[in-house]
C-alpha cells in the first residue's frame, strides 16, 4: 500500500527539511527496526526580481530637468537578499538628485546605486533619479537599469530595463530687413523676423532692436 503526500515549501523555508514516516500494527512485528523511514529535501530560496523603468517625459529640451523612476518587484516565493540596483546615467545628462523607497540610494557622479539588505516576496522598492539634459545634448538618450541579488533568480531575463528620452536643441535666429534707401523726412518700415530652426522649444525669448 502507498500513501502520496503533496506539499509546498513555505516562502521563508531555506535549507534541509527532514521528514519521518512510521507504521504500526496490532499484529506482532518481528523486525520493528524497519517501521520508520526518513527522507531529507533541500529547499533552495528563489526570488524572481523584476525591474521596470519609466521617464517622466518622452521628450525634453536641452537644459531642462526630468526624472527616471525605477521599480523593483519580487515575484518569487522567497525573500531576496542583498538587492542591488545599478544605473549608469548617460554622460549627456547630469544627475541632480537620487531618492529611494525601500532602497538606500547613492550616486557617485552619474553612477547611481540603490541597495537593500532584503526584499520580501511580493514586495516593491523604487528608486527615483532626477537629471538635467546637458546644454549641448541633442537626440535620443537611452538609459539602462539592472538589479541583482545573492538569492537565486529563476528568470534573470527580466532583471534589466531600458527607457529612451529625446532631447532637442532650440536654434533661435533673427533677420532684420530695411529698405536699401530712403528719402529724407519719410518713413520706412523695418521687418524683424525671429525663428526657431531647432527641434526644441525656445523659452523666454526676448528680441531687442536698437536703431
Amino acid at each position: 500500500a502507498t500513501l502520496t503526500i503533496v506539499v509546498q515549501a513555505n516562502a521563508a523555508t531555506n535549507g534541509q527539511v527532514g521528514n519521518v514516516a512510521s507504521v504500526t500494527s496490532t499484529t506482532s512485528d518481528p523486525t520493528p527496526g524497519n517501521n520508520s523511514a526518513t527522507v531529507t529535501v533541500t529547499v533552495n530560496p528563489s526570488a524572481d526580481l523584476r525591474i521596470s523603468k519609466t521617464a517622466s517625459v518622452t521628450s525634453v529640451n536641452a537644459g531642462q530637468t526630468f526624472s527616471y523612476t525605477i521599480t523593483v518587484f519580487n515575484a518569487g516565493s522567497s525573500t531576496a537578499a542583498n538587492v542591488t540596483v545599478t544605473d549608469l546615467v548617460s554622460a549627456s545628462l547630469t544627475v541632480v538628485s537620487v531618492n529611494g523607497a525601500g532602497l538606500a540610494a547613492t550616486n557617485s557622479g552619474n553612477q547611481v546605486t540603490g541597495t537593500a539588505a532584503t526584499l520580501a516576496a511580493n514586495a516593491t522598492a523604487t528608486l527615483t533619479i532626477v537629471v538635467q539634459a546637458n546644454a549641448a545634448t541633442n537626440g535620443q538618450v537611452g538609459n539602462v537599469a539592472s538589479v541583482t541579488s545573492t538569492t537565486s533568480d529563476p528568470t534573470p531575463g527580466n532583471n534589466s530595463a531600458t527607457v529612451t528620452v529625446t532631447v532637442s536643441l532650440a536654434d533661435v535666429s533673427i533677420t532684420f530687413d530695411l529698405p536699401a534707401s530712403a528719402q529724407p523726412n519719410t518713413t520706412v518700415s523695418a521687418t524683424v523676423t525671429v525663428a526657431n530652426l531647432g527641434q526644441g522649444t525656445a523659452s523666454n525669448v526676448v528680441t531687442t532692436v536698437t536703431l
